[in-house]
């Protein structure tokens, strides 16, 4: 075979190749082509909506609740500057008691956005103007009126030096402990700056957000107990909303502790636990998340076969993340836990691993 021959015949069979893989790119585009041409919903109704599922089992119902606790004061409130200026002196320290009316800390009077010097030399002035008018009726030399006019003055300088030396001189306003202090001697603040924490710390607070399923459950007087450096303490329900907090969607519930040695520190954060005197019970329990809601029902949506039957559940004893069925599942049935938010009854379904 003469070599022009050859190079024809491999000419050929390379353009042949060619042909054919330009064919394969062509079919494989149109194929491509076909899949992606339908839309997302239209993939969900051919084949069925990806959701996993999990078998549902009866299993021991825990007979408490826990909550996550922050613990403050009974009565508890946090010191804050009125004025910008340098703080002088902070004559008390974290853990010292106070009394209420004692001073906390003191700023400059100085201050020329005070007029401090202007207020007080008006007070001083008034009052000295008050008792001589005082003692001119008593003794008749003056009507009523005159000395009114006085009275109101006096009145009027005195509470704006009473106002200017509340914002110079802090005081406590009610007996407590100081719990914190961010600022030192020296510091320059800004109007609503915090001084310090002052706690009445004799009775503590733990303040919880229960859900209306939760809050049925409890009641005033209940006991609750914390762990706080390794020690239990006991203590009970106080009080508990009457109104849901339309923000959080709850209900706040407050529960005291006895605390006369203090072993209990405001800020301290903690579980707290009821515990409930019935004994565990098998239950249907699943994860509230699982749950949905409308109007005023409670759904979840279980696997039947290859389509998504919804059932209307009724919830009971909430643990935790956990939260009892009443009614409306079995221990045979299969609960979606995954691609619930596609779903809608009778939907056709692909379980997936």
């Amino acid at each position: 075979m003469s070599s022009t021959h050859c190079k024809i015949t491999t000419l050929l069979m390379l353009g042949g190749l060619f042909i054919l893989l330009m064919l394969f790119n062509s079919c494989s585009k149109e194929a491509t082509e076909k899949v992606d041409s339908r839309s997302l919903e239209q993939i969900y109704e051919d084949e069925g909506v990806p959701v996993r599922i999990m078998e549902i089992g009866e299993t021991a119902l825990s007979n408490r609740m826990v909550f996550f606790a922050t613990m403050s004061g009974i009565q508890e409130t946090t010191l804050l500057s009125k004025i910008q200026d340098k703080i002088v002196t902070l004559p008390v320290r974290i853990g010292q008691s106070v009394n209420e009316g004692q001073i906390v800390a003191t700023f400059p009077t100085d201050n020329p956005q005070l007029q401090w010097e202007q207020a007080k030399t008006s007070f001083d002035m008034a009052k000295k103007t008050f008792d001589r008018m005082s003692a001119l009726l008593k003794a008749g030399d003056i009507s009523q009126a005159q000395f009114d006019g006085a009275e109101t003055q006096y009145e009027v300088a005195k509470h704006s030096f009473e106002s200017l030396k509340k914002m110079v001189y802090i005081d406590a306003p009610f007996s407590g402990v100081i719990t914190n202090i961010p600022v030192k001697v020296g510091d320059k603040v800004n109007p609503g700056a915090a001084l310090m924490t002052i706690a009445q710390t004799g009775t503590m607070v733990a303040k919880i957000w229960a859900n209306e399923a939760e809050v049925q459950q409890l009641k005033i007087g209940m006991p609750a107990t914390i762990a706080i450096d390794g020690k239990e303490h006991k203590g009970r329900i106080a009080t508990i909303a009457l109104s849901m907090d339309t923000q959080k969607h709850a209900f706040l519930v407050e529960v005291h502790f006895a605390n006369p040695r203090r072993e209990i520190r405001s800020g301290t954060t903690c579980d707290l636990v009821f515990n409930f005197d019935v004994a565990a019970r098998q239950s249907i329990v699943i994860p509230r998340r699982m749950i949905k809601t409308n109007a005023d029902e409670q759904f979840v949506f279980i696997a039947d076969g290859d389509v998504a039957r919804r059932s209307i559940v009724q919830t009971g004893k909430v643990t935790g993340v956990n939260v009892e069925i009443v009614s409306g599942l079995s221990a045979s049935d299969k609960l979606v836990t995954e691609g619930i938010s596609l779903l809608e009854d009778g939907k056709k379904i692909k379980i997936v691993e």
